[in-house]
């Protein structure tokens, strides 16, 4: 079938949308390319719709039956890192726009920022909120986003991290004690950062300033997106004066925060308070040896003497 001419200016938004519109420039319809790579037609249409995640294999594969000359392995690679940190087919415009912008702000409701978390948090996490899922699909997941961790994290092209959190957020053990106190200290580390700012939002504030989870993008051309997420959804905001509003409640709810170095004070005072909920190996120890002393010596005192009956009350 004849080519049809590729519009430089039909811009894909996923990877999915990448290769419908390969496939098309290619006059093939679906069937046809599931033939070419020997798979059935219905995967092809879930890679376009983005129902499947691509592996770099299936990109390689595609790569080589379209022609495409590698185009299709260089946009796996772009969105590997976000592949398995939210389904694919609206976090991916997120995940493009967050790798360009210079500044991102961020309101977080209950969890900890994931460009902030530990591996032992996020591992908690996906179990907790992931139910079923094989452990080698929680390591992908984990890969995905500590990779994405480490893209906007890179000392030279780092952007400046403005993350508030809810009081209530730290207060959250995820993982039990002992990793909960690993993540708050992580948080304490990243505040050293010169391109890390982290504020806690603390109660009183709350009920006055409290807004739902949001993340403002600003890109280096000025222009500013809103972007917030629903239960299976993410939802951006582009129109003007919606950003406009939306970064006016922002500013105000970080005004209701704690400075930089209160924050490190609370989240230091929550990690004590978790050290002294996590009992002691040697006391347990020292605890049990005792009672057992003393089960050993109630026992010698009834075995060997005679039984004195406790006085009742009103005797």
């Amino acid at each position: 079938m004849a080519r049809r001419k590729v519009d430089p200016g039909d811009r894909p938004r996923t990877w999915g949308d990448e290769l419908a519109h390969w496939r098309q420039a290619a006059g093939l319809r679906q069937d046809e390319v599931a033939g070419l790579v020997n798979i059935h037609q219905t995967r092809v249409s879930q890679f376009e719709l983005s129902k499947a995640p691509p592996t770099l294999k299936d990109a390689e594969m595609f790569d080589r039956a379209l022609g495409t000359g590698g185009q299709l392995v260089r946009s796996y690679e772009l969105i590997a890192p976000y592949l398995h940190d939210y389904h694919p087919d609206w976090f991916q415009e997120f995940a493009k726009s967050e790798a360009k912008a210079v500044v991102i702000r961020q309101l977080q409701t209950g969890r900890i920022s994931g460009l902030l978390q530990t591996e032992r948090y996020m591992r908690a996490l996906f179990v907790e909120e992931n139910e079923g899922l094989a452990p080698n699909e929680i390591d992908g997941m984990i890969t995905g986003r500590m990779e994405r961790q480490r893209l906007l994290l890179l000392p030279d092209e780092a952007p400046l991290i403005i993350s508030v959190l809810e009081q209530a957020t730290l207060e959250r053990v995820i993982g039990g004690p002992d990793a909960m106190a690993e993540q708050l200290q992580h948080l304490i580390d990243m505040m050293s950062r010169p391109n890390v700012i982290i504020q806690v939002l603390p109660y009183r504030a709350a009920t006055r300033a409290w807004m739902p989870g949001m993340v403002l993008l600003e890109m280096p051309d000025g222009r500013r997106r809103v972007y917030s997420e629903s239960l299976n959804r993410g939802h951006f905001i582009d129109d003007a004066a919606e950003v406009r509003r939306w970064a006016a409640h922002y500013d105000r709810t970080r005004a209701a925060a704690l400075s930089d170095s209160e924050s490190m004070q609370l989240i230091h005072r929550i990690m004590r308070g978790l050290s002294n909920s996590v009992p002691s190996p040697r006391s347990d120890e020292r605890g049990v040896a005792q009672e057992q002393l003393l089960g050993g010596k109630r026992r010698r005192v009834r075995r060997g003497g005679p039984r004195i009956p406790r006085p009742r009350p009103g005797a």
